[in-house]
């Protein structure tokens, strides 16, 4: 390599670090990926119908205490023979037919009024639980989006890290030939070759995988991706609050423990209704009949009668069921009271793990682009060394190799960074369009 090739592959990998993202060559968006995925991914279809299913609970409940009408008609052809004794009369065939127009109207029926209650509340928990999977959802095609940019990533990387070694292969096989090189050096770099090509397979691998569950979250193919815009990422103002402060907004918002929270609401209930059995209950009840051919006597007769009462039902005793109801409702009260500590405190866990995971990274990628800056800096001082004298274009390589590499850490913290906020947005109820318009705005073409 002459040193006007090796001053263009340090302009080049200049661009690279300071802009890798900046290259139009994607396409699509991270939000219109997340409203794709909220058409198409089974996983939310799936919690969409549930959803819709729980919707029904409130007016099924209410339907316990609304009037209930029913009709009934009957239409029967009567053969009849009767004997009395050794009399035996002649045989009877007619028509019978009955017509019942009834009504029933709850009057009193507390285990139906608590009903209504848990039916209240159940329906407020699949609205949060729903609200969690929406934020799932996004997350991963977040998670998605961004192994698949990493992977590109790496990509590009090997890419140029094989370039280098190939250079120092060809270099050092030169050197050999011509008696002043080292078996050692053809030794080492066509190791590493071997091990960048090891490293290509895995990486396509990756990047085929990471595309298969883009493609199968969102229902469709994925061409490209818009990449990270790295202006608006550095001006991207994270969340600077104490762990303790984000828990307290994660315990107020979080969909999911405020869904676990409902299940006290519900056991509640569910103990009311129990009880509720020793209750007794009062109906209106109103029916209107017509009968004809009620029996043999009155064939051709036709009776139209009209019922209007009240139904009063009492309890005495059915063999302990309510009484083990209660308690088996008093063991859900105490199973969702312990269900909300354990939430509570893993919640509390991860917001500290991912608010500690946003600090690093933040800390992180300032390490690295200082480390970029210095590996830059090597390489130019490197390369005037051989103009020097004092280094050669091995060392040269050597240094844009090890610059290549500290890009790819660079940018891999880059998206663990953001891959962190996310998740912490997510344990704080705050995954909404208005923050994945925000978040999505870091990526662009």
């Amino acid at each position: 390599m002459n040193m006007r090739q090796l001053t263009l592959k340090i302009l080049w990998l200049g661009v690279l670090c300071t802009g890798l993202a900046s290259v139009p060559a994607f396409s699509q968006g991270l939000g219109a990926l997340v409203e794709l995925a909220r058409k198409n991914d089974p996983q939310w279809l799936l919690a969409n119908a549930k959803f819709r299913e729980s919707q029904e609970y409130l007016p099924q409940a209410y339907s316990q205490l609304l009037p209930s009408v029913s009709f009934t008609s009957n239409s029967n052809k009567v053969q009849q023979q009767l004997t009395n004794g050794a009399t035996e009369n002649p045989e009877q065939r007619y028509p019978s037919s009955s017509k019942v127009l009834s009504l029933r109207q709850p009057i009193f029926r507390s285990k139906q009024m608590f009903g209504v209650n848990s039916a209240k509340a159940q329906t407020e928990q699949a609205a949060f639980y729903f609200q969690e999977e929406t934020q799932q959802v996004t997350l991963r095609v977040v998670d998605a989006y961004l192994n698949l940019l990493l992977a590109n990533d790496r990509k590009v990387f090997l890419e140029s890290q094989k370039e280098l070694v190939n250079t120092r292969l060809k270099a050092a096989m030169a050197g050999l030939r011509a008696g002043q090189g080292m078996r050692t050096d053809v030794d080492e770099a066509q190791a590493e070759l071997s091990k960048i090509v090891a490293d290509e397979i895995q990486v396509n691998q990756s990047i085929l995988v990471s595309k298969m569950q883009m493609e199968l979250l969102i229902g469709t193919s994925v061409s490209s991706l818009y990449p990270l815009n790295l202006n608006k990422f550095k001006t991207y103002a994270f969340s600077h609050l104490t762990p303790e402060q984000l828990f307290e907004q994660a315990i107020q918002n979080n969909p999911k423990l405020k869904a676990q929270k409902l299940d006290v609401e519900i056991a509640q209930a569910m103990i009311k209704q129990a009880e509720a059995g020793h209750h007794p209950t009062l109906d209106l009840t109103a029916q209107v009949n017509q009968t004809s051919g009620e029996s043999s006597y009155f064939v051709s007769t036709r009776n139209n009668s009209r019922v209007v009462g009240l139904q009063l039902n009492v309890p005495i005793y059915s063999g302990g069921l309510i009484n083990s109801q209660v308690r088996q409702a008093l063991s859900k009260l105490e199973q969702a009271q312990e269900q909300i500590s354990f939430a509570s405190n893993n919640l509390r866990v991860q917001i500290h793990k991912e608010s500690s995971a946003v600090k690093e990274g933040i800390k992180r990628v300032e390490a690295f682009e200082v480390a970029v800056v210095s590996a830059k800096q090597a390489v130019i001082s490197n390369q005037k060394g051989v103009l020097a004298g004092t280094r050669t274009e091995f060392d040269v390589m050597k240094n844009l190799n090890q610059l290549t590499q500290v890009q790819l850490d660079l940018t891999r913290s880059r998206y663990e960074l953001i891959s962190a906020w996310f998740r912490l947005k997510s344990y704080l109820g705050s995954v909404d369009n208005q923050f994945v318009d925000e978040l999505s705005s870091i990526f662009s073409p």
